[in-house]
């Protein structure tokens, strides 16, 4: 090469580095851009003659992006971790929000309703109190069953945006597929495409902070994702990802046709953020089920103003638990009642029409009798006629001029195991959860409130208002107020929880975005210090090479 061709090289070069800087330049505010250098090399020497080789000038070995590979790697993982706690913090601040101001209403409820029984105990026979009674029972089942249908509500929103998500993360793919080709055509071409390679790890990127994806190279320098451990992508092979619900409504991602369990991103937030909200359900599920049973047993035990039962049938039908077509012939406790029973002595009282009153005590073990057998046994009992329908219904009748009762006049628990309540004998409430939970009282005139039909007799007043105001051992012996509280108190500290990783999550990312920035980032300064190089050696090459031409000129007029 002649001295010109190495002066018009390093004009060349010193060109392509302006193209450079100027790229850099322009792409100074690009979301996921890395900046690029030129690397410069010595091109191949000419063998001179005595003094050796000659040089012969430069050449531009490589445009290449300026990366940590390390940091990109772990800027995907924390991306996964700010996706989940993103979408987690705020799905249980809906929570929390939500239970925060349902569960007061609840507990000025429950506390009306207790109070409201109370007065009961004092004035047994005033029909006004019966009634606001009735109304403070149904305003606490409204409230519960109100808080329940939110709750599954959001939960069922939270879900929705799952498919939207997954629906972008499929984009994605798409874009990381396509890029993937584009880049792979033109490193074969012996280029390098950096923009490209930019744009793909930024659909990494985002992948990441949607599903946790994790991202590789294949052997022949294709890209490898992963969700879950499972291959989302390698090469032009792509899966796709869906959404479905399981039994309890919580999203569920299918990556083709197998089920994948996230490891991080926005989805899998949103999956716990339903799992708190499935949770804190089935706390208030144990609540209502608390409060229904205690003032149903309470109930049970007592004695209406009009006297003793001449009729009396089971509210809760019992099912077929075995498929054998006969719904009272299975052990009870398996029958589908809504509270479960356990063994009892039930006190069955009959009162004959002159007024004397005989206790009858009847043992019973649900884990092993049926419906069929408890009516034999209570058939026992002199003038109490008791029959099963087919339909799992209970019915007590008394011999005419009889009446019957469970009342304990020595203030004893005329049924420890909770059968009576569980059949739904005198039930204040039916349902079996909070979303069910409703008065199943026809009449105000149903409340037993007494443990004799005597005027001013609220003995079972007390009773009932004590089952909403006392420990429960469905509750681990809380009171309902007190496990209210807890419930609500815990989606308080959920909530703090999840923020608390949100701005931990936040301040990593932080942390290694300023280091990415520091290694990829554009540097104005430094860009405009290269371009002053640069423009330096462009124009010393284009001195150089005028310095030639003269020389050429001079030299060949002295030949000719």
């Amino acid at each position: 090469m002649s001295l010109a061709g190495a002066g018009l090289s390093g004009l060349l070069s010193a060109q392509r580095a302006l193209e450079v800087v100027g790229h850099n330049v322009a792409n100074a505010s690009t979301p996921g851009y890395s900046r690029q250098r030129v690397e410069l090399t010595t091109a191949r020497p000419q063998s001179g003659v005595g003094a050796g080789q000659i040089g012969t000038g430069v050449k531009v070995a490589a445009i290449r992006r300026t990366v940590d590979q390390f940091l990109a790697g772990r800027v995907q993982g924390a991306e996964s971790q700010l996706g989940t706690a993103e979408t987690f913090a705020s799905g249980v601040g809906e929570f929390e929000e939500m239970w925060h101001q349902g569960g007061e209403t609840i507990g000025a409820s429950m506390t009306a309703l207790a109070n409201a029984a109370e007065e009961l105990a004092a004035r047994p026979d005033d029909v006004v109190l019966r009634t606001q009674f009735i109304d403070q029972a149904q305003d606490l089942a409204r409230r519960v069953r109100g808080l329940a249908e939110d709750t599954v509500q959001l939960r069922s929103d939270l879900g929705q945006s799952v498919a939207v998500d997954l629906d972008e993360a499929n984009g994605l793919v798409q874009e990381v597929k396509a890029l993937s080709l584009d880049i792979r055509s033109i490193e074969v071409s012996g280029q390098a495409p950096n923009d490209l390679i930019d744009r793909r790890q930024l659909a990494i990127r985002a992948l990441s902070r949607l599903v946790g994806a994790e991202a590789s190279e294949n052997g022949s320098g294709g890209t490898v994702l992963r969700v879950g451990g499972r291959i989302l992508l390698s090469g032009q092979n792509a899966e796709t990802l869906s959404a479905t619900q399981d039994g309890n409504g919580i999203a569920v991602v299918r990556l083709g046709d197998e089920v994948v369990e996230l490891e991080g991103g926005q989805v899998l937030g949103v999956q716990q953020a339903q799992a708190a909200g499935l949770a804190a359900e089935g706390e208030l599920d144990r609540l209502a089920q608390s409060v229904m049973q205690a003032v149903n047993r309470a109930n049970a035990a007592g004695v209406p103003a009009s006297g003793p039962y001449a009729l009396l049938q089971s509210a809760f039908p019992v099912v077929d638990h075995n498929g054998n077509g006969i719904s009272t012939d299975g052990p009870l406790a398996l029958s589908g009642l809504p509270f479960a029973p356990s063994a009892t002595t039930l006190q069955v009282s009959v009162t004959d029409p002159g007024g004397v009153r005989t206790t009858t005590p009847i043992a019973f073990d649900p884990a092993t009798g049926s419906l069929d057998d408890l009516a034999a046994a209570l058939d026992t009992v002199p003038f109490l006629n008791v029959s099963t329908s087919s339909s799992g219904i209970l019915s007590l009748g008394a011999a005419p001029g009889y009446g019957f009762d469970f009342a304990d006049l020595s203030g004893g628990d005329p049924d420890p195991g909770g059968l009576l309540a569980s059949l739904g004998f005198g039930a204040v409430f039916k349902g079996h959860d909070a979303a069910s939970m409703d008065v199943a009282l026809a009449s105000p005139g149903d409340l037993a409130l007494g443990w004799t039909a005597s005027p001013g007799d609220g003995r079972n007043a007390t009773r009932i208002a004590s089952a909403l105001s006392d420990g429960s051992a469905l509750l681990e012996g809380a009171t309902p107020s007190g496990f209210l509280g807890g419930i609500i108190s815990q989606q308080g500290l959920v909530a703090r929880r999840a923020n608390s990783s949100l701005e931990s999550s936040g301040a990593t990312l932080d942390a290694l975005e300023d280091r990415i920035q520091s290694v990829s980032g554009v540097s104005l300064e430094e860009e405009v210090a290269d371009m002053l190089k640069f423009q330096q050696a462009f124009q010393a090459s284009a001195r150089f090479l005028q310095v030639i031409n003269d020389v050429s000129t001079t030299l060949l007029g002295i030949v000719n």
